[in-house]
């Protein structure tokens, strides 16, 4: 019986179909068998062509300057005391015998403090493992500060610039100097407003928040770069507007605007004012502790105090004052009273003693 010519026909055509359909799965295979160490190397050939500079347009802020890798070499040290300079902490470090490798401390541009957290990357795993185990809860600079290994996680990176956030990497990528730029082109100010300022609250972070809204609202036609921390007023009702933060402006045109607008001028129902800002002595003070050469160009300026200044929080024990502030009003007024009342009693017996040796 012979079989139709259409279904012999299509009977040809699959079988065509399917050898050139085969063909191309084995060329396709041939073409990814490609061997481990290329991918890899095309990988990193990759890696290393990606643009990481955070100052280009096209580059989000989140990149990052090195990739996550292993920290076993690497310590973080929490709770510092937030005015000691980086040079101050790595001049600590040293003095333990401790070799420094790389590391990371962020600096508040409008107080050149650190943020009490500072990433160090040590010459070893030795050395990372006994600045762990002799420093964890030593003091430094009146402060008991925690030491603790490094993050797997934890990625170097550059700063997201942000407006509500003022601190900036003491590294390369931004200078002290750079930092200060506002003030150096006299496009920072220093905004004071009447108390108790805006919001049902005194403080807290829904009456700095409510603030924000209504100087970003008002001022920010001017064009903002940054601002400072909010100051509290603790529920204060002085008639003169009393300083709530520092702002710097993307250029001196902007902040004269801003001044021209709204100086000795009301917002949202509160008289406020906008003026130039100088540093004052404890400012200068931490700025020369980071960068004496930037100070005096400050100083030489007129833009900073040139008033000697001793910070009393760093040079003084301030282990008293911790104490009391835990305290009542109550409890405070009889721990003074009781330290006076031994104080004259231990002043009696070495008055005694003094008395007894001349007696001798």
């Amino acid at each position: 019986m012979s079989v139709p010519r259409t279904i012999l026909r299509n009977s040809s055509q699959a079988a065509r179909s399917f050898t050139t359909r085969a063909t191309r799965l084995t060329s396709l295979s041939s073409r990814l068998s490609v061997p481990s160490r290329q991918i890899a190397t095309s990988s990193k050939l990759l890696d290393e062509n990606v643009e990481t500079s955070s100052r280009g347009q096209d580059v989000p802020h989140t990149s990052f300057t090195t990739q996550p890798s292993g920290h076993a070499r690497s310590i973080v040290l929490m709770r510092l005391n937030k005015r000691a300079s980086p040079f101050e902490i790595e001049s600590f470090l040293k003095s333990k015998g401790l070799e420094i490798k790389k590391w990371q401390c962020r600096l508040d541009r409008f107080t050149f403090q650190n943020d009490t957290r500072c990433f160090i990357e040590l010459a070893t795993e030795e050395q990372a493992q006994k600045a762990i185990e002799a420093l964890n809860g030593i003091e430094f600079m009146h402060k008991s500060i925690v030491v603790a290994p490094m993050k797997d996680g934890f990625v170097w990176a550059k700063k997201p610039e942000s407006s509500h956030d003022s601190y900036f990497f003491d590294v390369n990528e931004v200078s002290p100097s750079e930092a200060l730029k506002p003030l150096l082109e006299e496009r920072r100010l220093m905004f004071s407003v009447q108390p108790p300022g805006w919001g049902p609250k005194i403080g807290g972070s829904g009456h700095n928040d409510i603030a924000r809204h209504h100087m970003e609202r008002h001022l920010g036609q001017f064009g903002i770069t940054c601002f400072s921390k909010l100051a509290p007023f603790y529920g204060d009702l002085k008639q003169r507007p009393r300083m709530l933060c520092f702002i710097d402006f993307e250029t001196k045109s902007g902040a004269d605007q801003a001044v021209r607008a709204f100086d000795d001028k009301e917002m949202e129902g509160c008289k406020v004012r906008l003026q130039p800002c100088k540093l004052a002595p404890w400012r200068a003070h931490q700025v020369g502790k980071v960068d004496k050469a930037l100070l005096s160009q400050l100083q030489e300026k007129g833009l900073a105090s040139t008033e000697p200044y001793e910070d009393k929080f760093v040079n003084s024990d301030r282990t008293k004052g911790a104490k009391y502030h835990k305290m009542t009003q109550t409890q405070r007024m009889e721990a003074i009273a009781a330290e006076k009342e031994n104080g004259g009693k231990n002043a009696k017996e070495e008055g005694t003693k003094k008395e007894a040796k001349v007696a001798v």
